[in-house]
């Protein structure tokens, strides 16, 4: 450390004082995310509110699009003509 202060010296006093900044930043995002590990509960709550979202947007998706509409439609009329047949073979 004395070479640190022999002469002017303020240039790298400068650099520390730079790089302990750095590292006290470094240090506090890495506790914010130890901190966020640790809290289970909101977790928990962030990934229902996801699985919330994606079920909606699958939801949404599945009624815009023709193809389950047809799928049902297709379904029903088999039911139907099976009932249609199977009265007709009494």
């Amino acid at each position: 450390m004395s070479d640190a202060v022999s002469g002017d010296g303020s240039g790298e006093i400068t650099r520390l004082r730079e790089q302990i900044m750095q590292t006290r930043t470094q240090l506090g995002a890495t506790v914010e995310e130890l901190a966020s590990r640790a809290d289970v509960r909101a977790r928990v709550r962030e990934t229902a509110e996801e699985a919330k979202t994606r079920v909606r947007q699958s939801a949404q998706e599945a009624v815009r699009s023709p193809v389950p509409w047809l799928v049902l439609i297709a379904a029903a009329g088999a039911v139907a003509a099976f009932v249609v047949l199977k009265r007709r073979s009494r």
